[in-house]
């Protein structure tokens, strides 16, 4: 494995575990802000295994969409300047998606390493 693969797979873990906090109740959503992956790409979202899995940006076709849309349809537009979090079973259930979402993508070498 390469030092590339090595910081791809950190960087995939270190997502896990943002949002194993988020659903623990211990942490929060800042969009880019807090994303590890997000942290890695250079312009917009090349480089992102999300992006390689999915093939669209932004996290489309993962289950941040419902969660983000879910944070706005309760909380208002204004929310994407917040701290997203856990606030009800709804929420919970999103924000578990997005961790089971995320943990497929450690069995997905080609997605993990852009191959």
């Amino acid at each position: 494995m390469n030092a590339l693969q090595k910081e791809v797979l950190g960087r995939i873990k270190s997502s896990i575990k943002k949002w194993g906090r988020i659903v623990d109740g211990d942490g929060v959503d800042q969009g880019k802000q807090n994303c590890a992956l997000c942290a890695m790409c250079k312009y917009g979202c090349a480089g992102c295994p999300i992006m390689y899995d999915t093939g669209m940006s932004g996290c489309r076709n993962t289950p941040y969409i419902a969660w983000e849309n879910y944070q706005v349809e309760v909380h208002g537009e204004a929310v994407y300047n917040e701290d997203k979090k856990v606030f009800d079973e709804i929420s919970l259930s999103l924000a578990e998606k997005m961790v089971g979402y995320l943990t497929t993508l450690l069995g997905k070498k080609e997605v993990e390493f852009g191959n």
